[in-house]
């Protein structure tokens, strides 16, 4: 969906460009005002960025869990492999408030950021007005509970993360091998 209004459409081929302009009317059907269908666009645009956020939190907790994973089985440091896992605890907690880790089996478990906040563009993106006033204190409720995560990713990286490196370094074990 668009906001209606005048846009250009420019099209390159060969180092040689054309740019047209066109107009996206309303919806005659519609009676919603022009500041409502800007202020859909807007809410929909922060949701996805908080989605993008909430992604990329997934992702590297998902790549931690993995190298540390790795450690648990490779160490046989005490230090080491308690570390480990204090730190894969840790990760594994803030991954089930991002996300639904056990969305394969029956809806036992609460849903993670990711789905609530997809679940907010669903209800913003299924309409013709302007977000009620609830979706944007549940949107702003939901992105404090994104930053603290965020913050706390951040703590764990500039402390135990960077400890738990030290303690394999101090091991004498190489990085990658067959130790």
């Amino acid at each position: 969906m668009i906001v209606p209004g005048e846009y250009q459409v420019r099209l390159t081929v060969n180092g040689t460009s054309e740019t047209r302009t066109f107009k996206v009317l309303p919806d005659p059907r519609l009676e919603t005002p022009h500041e409502a269908l800007v202020a859909q666009r807007d809410f929909l645009l922060e949701l996805i960025d908080r989605l993008s956020r909430t992604n990329t939190a997934i992702n590297s907790i998902e790549r931690l869990i993995g190298q540390i994973e790795f450690w648990v089985e490779r160490s046989e440091e005490a230090l080491v492999a308690e570390s480990a896992i204090h730190l894969q605890a840790n990760f594994e907690r803030m991954l089930n408030e991002l996300i639904d880790v056990n969305m394969k089996g029956s809806q036992l478990y609460p849903s993670g950021l990711h789905e609530k906040f997809n679940a907010l563009v669903d209800s913003a993106d299924g309409s013709d007005y302007a977000p009620p006033k609830q979706a944007r204190e549940v949107e702003a409720m939901l992105t404090l509970q994104l930053e603290r995560l965020e913050n706390e990713l951040y703590d764990l990286e500039e402390g135990p993360i960077a400890e738990f490196c030290q303690e394999i370094a101090s091991t004498g074990l190489p990085a990658v091998g067959f130790s």
